[in-house]
C-alpha cells in the first residue's frame, strides 16, 4: 500500500469510518465516497489502462492475484446436512463450499455447495448464491453441471448437483503439459456449445477459465461455478448487485473492469478465447504482473501473445481465432459464441 493510500485510510479509522475496498484491487476505501474503485484504478479505467500522470499505475503495489484466506477442513463441517451425509470437501471459494455428499434420500453421491457458516450472516454473499441456484435451474446441457436439488438446511443454502468424478483443465494442464492442439480447439467447441445453451437462455458466465471447465472420466468438458454469471433481459443485464463484479483477471475483457454491468455474452467469448490460449501453451495471454495496475494496462491495451511464440506444430489460425475472440472492443470479437464454434471446426476440418 502506498504512502498515500496509508494516510487515507489510518485517516478513515480515525474518524470511526468503516471501511470499503475498490472492487478491482482492494486496496482499502472510505465509504461515504461514493467511489467503487481506487484512484489509480479509476484512472486506468478511465484513460484507457494508463494513469494521468504516466507514472502511477506503475507504483500501484495492490497484489494481481488474490491472497488465499484460511480454508476451513472437513471437521469444521457438519456430518449431516439435512439429506446429505457429508464425505468430502470438493473445492472451497472466498464464500462457500464444495462438499462430496450422498443423498440418503436416493442413495447417489452427489456435489453440494455450500455457504461458509460465516457468510451467511453477509447479505451480498446469500444474495448471489441464491443467484446462482436460480440461474441453474434455468440450464440444462450436458456440458454444464447444473442444479438437481436448492433448498435450505436452517440458515444455509444449498444447491445440489451431480457428483462428477474428473479434474479442472488448470490442474490438469499444469501438471500434463498442453494436450495436442486438436484436442484443445475440440474442448474449446464444446464449451462454446454449452455457452451457446446458457446465451440463449440470456445467461452470460462472466468467469470462464481453465479452473472452472471439469474433465471428466469420459474425456468430456463440463462448465462449473455460475457464481458470478449474470441473467439479460430485453433491455440489457438484470443484476442483483449494485458493485461491479470481475471474474479471475487475466481471463477477463477489458469491459468488466470497473464497467460489469456493459458486459454482455461476448465478455464468455473474450474469456474462452484466453481460456483456449492457455489451454495450448500452459500460458496466460499477458505477461504475469506484480501488480494488478500493471495487468489493467495489458488487458486494455495490449493484443494477446501468440501461441506460436511457445509451439510450432498449431495452424497459424488459431492466432488471428484468438486475436479475434480478445478484441478489445467487443463489436470486433465474434457476434456470438456459435461463430466462434464454427471457426474452430473450420480449422480443425481444414488442417
Amino acid at each position: 500500500m502506498s504512502p498515500g493510500d496509508r494516510t487515507e485510510r489510518e485517516s478513515a479509522l480515525s474518524r470511526g469510518e468503516t471501511l470499503a475496498a475498490c472492487s478491482i484491487c482492494q486496496v482499502p476505501l472510505a465509504r461515504g465516497q461514493g467511489e467503487s474503485l481506487c484512484p489509480v484504478c479509476r484512472e486506468l479505467a478511465a484513460t484507457g489502462g494508463f494513469a494521468a500522470n504516466g507514472s502511477r499505475a506503475e507504483t500501484h503495489d495492490a497484489p494481481a492475484r488474490p491472497v488465499p484466506r484460511t480454508s476451513p477442513s472437513l471437521a469444521d463441517v457438519p456430518e449431516v446436512l439435512g439429506p446429505f451425509q457429508v464425505l468430502s470437501i470438493l473445492g472451497r471459494g472466498s464464500v462457500g463450499l464444495v462438499l462430496k455428499v450422498l443423498d440418503t434420500r436416493s442413495g447417489e453421491t452427489a456435489a453440494l455447495k455450500i455457504l461458509r457458516p460465516e457468510a451467511t450472516l453477509d447479505e451480498k454473499a446469500r444474495e448471489r448464491f441464491l443467484r446462482e441456484a436460480k440461474i441453474l435451474t434455468l440450464l440444462s446441457h450436458p456440458g454444464i453441471v447444473a442444479a438437481t436439488d436448492v433448498g435450505w438446511v436452517g440458515d444455509v443454502p444449498y444447491i445440489a448437483m451431480p457428483y462428477v468424478a474428473g479434474r479442472d483443465l488448470e490442474s490438469r494442464v499444469r501438471e500434463a503439459g498442453p494436450p495436442p492442439w486438436r484436442r484443445a480447439l475440440e474442448w474449446a467447441a464444446n464449451v462454446g456449445l454449452a455457452l451457446q445453451h446458457a446465451h440463449e437462455r440470456k445467461v452470460i458466465h462472466r468467469d470462464i477459465k481453465p479452473s472452472n471447465l471439469l474433465l471428466d472420466s469420459a474425456g468430456e468438458i463440463r462448465i462449473l461455478d455460475f457464481g458470478l454469471a449474470a441473467v439479460l433481459d430485453a433491455t440489457g443485464i438484470r443484476f442483483t448487485r449494485t458493485v461491479a463484479t470481475l471474474g479471475t483477471p487475466y481471463y477477463i475483457p477489458p469491459e468488466q473492469i470497473g464497467r460489469a454491468r456493459q458486459a454482455d455474452h461476448r465478455a464468455d467469448i473474450y474469456s474462452l478465447g484466453a481460456t483456449l490460449f492457455f489451454l495450448l501453451t500452459g500460458e496466460l495471454p499477458y505477461p504475469e504482473e506484480r501488480t494488478f495496475a500493471a495487468l489493467c494496462r495489458h488487458i486494455l491495451t495490449s493484443p494477446p501473445r501468440s501461441v506460436g511464440a511457445f509451439r510450432d506444430d498449431c495452424p497459424t489460425e488459431i492466432d488471428s481465432l484468438i486475436a479475434r475472440a480478445m478484441a478489445k472492443d467487443p463489436e470486433s470479437r465474434y457476434a456470438d459464441v456459435g461463430e466462434m464454434v464454427r471457426a474452430l471446426r473450420a480449422i480443425l476440418e481444414g488442417a
